[in-house]
C-alpha cells in the first residue's frame, strides 16, 4: 500500500551539528631533534591545548618540552631527548580532539 502525504507534511528536515574542522600538520615527519607543528582552524587559546605523546605501545612521553608561538598558531615540540622510533602526538582542545603519527629518528 502506497501512501501519498500532502507536500506540506513530505519536506525534509535537516538537522546541523556544529563541528569543528581542527587539524594539525607535523614537519618535517620523519622528524629529528624538533618538528613544527602548525594548527589550523584552531578556536581558543594555544594554553588551553593539551599535547600528549605515546609510543605506539602506549608508553606515555614525559616531559613534553614546547616552545609556543601563540600569534601564529604554532609550536615547536623538541625530540632530542625522545628515542628513534614511532609515536602518537595527540592534541585536545575543549571542542575537539586529533592524534596523528609522527617517527622520530635521530
Amino acid at each position: 500500500m502506497l501512501i501519498c502525504l500532502p507536500k506540506a507534511y513530505s519536506q525534509n528536515v535537516n538537522f546541523q551539528r556544529e563541528t569543528v574542522s581542527f587539524n594539525f600538520d607535523m614537519k618535517p615527519n620523519p622528524a629529528n631533534h624538533w618538528v613544527n607543528i602548525s594548527l589550523e582552524n584552531m578556536v581558543g587559546d594555544l594554553e588551553n591545548l593539551e599535547i600528549e605523546m605515546y609510543s605506539v605501545i602506549g608508553t606515555k612521553i614525559h616531559p613534553l618540552r614546547i616552545q609556543m608561538n601563540p600569534t601564529e598558531n604554532k609550536m615547536v615540540l623538541n625530540l632530542s631527548q625522545v628515542p628513534d622510533g614511532v609515536y602518537l602526538v595527540r592534541i585536545k582542545g575543549k571542542d575537539f580532539e586529533q592524534t596523528k603519527r609522527l617517527r622520530v629518528h635521530h
